[in-house]
Formats: C-alpha cells, structure tokens, sequence
C-alpha cells in the first residue's frame, strides 16, 4: 500500500513541476535574457545606480518572439 501511495505522490510531484516549468517558460523570457545581459556586463553605473536593458516592446509572431530592447546611454556593442 506504501509503495502505491508514495508512486502516486511522486508521479503527481513531477506532474507539477513539469507543468510549472512548461507555463514559466515563455512568461521568464524577459527576465531571463535581462539576467544574461547583467551577467555579461551590459549594464552602466551612474549616480550610483545600475542602469540595465528595458525592454521597449515584445511582438509574438507565429513561430517565434522578437524582443526589442533599449541599452544605457554610453554602452554600446
């Protein structure tokens, strides 16, 4: 009876998580490339504050997203 009860449990635990990571996935899109940029040092201090990418305008497309970002004043690629 354990051992059916704790499958059960188990299989209902990677359920969820499965889930929550597929429906996080396109939502964290955002974040996820912010973080990246701020990783890789795009980012400019000035006035002691961070000033970091912003995001100007998302636009879904059929097969894919395109993101448009605005950089800090002084940086540059």
């Amino acid at each position: 009876m354990f051992e059916i009860v704790s499958s059960v449990a188990m299989g209902g635990v990677l359920l969820f998580t499965s889930l929550k990571k597929g429906s996080l996935t396109s939502t964290n899109d955002h974040e996820k490339i912010k973080q990246i940029c701020s990783n890789c040092g795009l980012y400019n201090k000035a006035n002691g504050k961070r000033q970091e990418i912003v995001i100007q305008r998302k636009k879904r497309h059929k097969d894919h997203t395109e993101y448009v970002y605005k950089i800090p004043l002084g940086m540059s690629f």
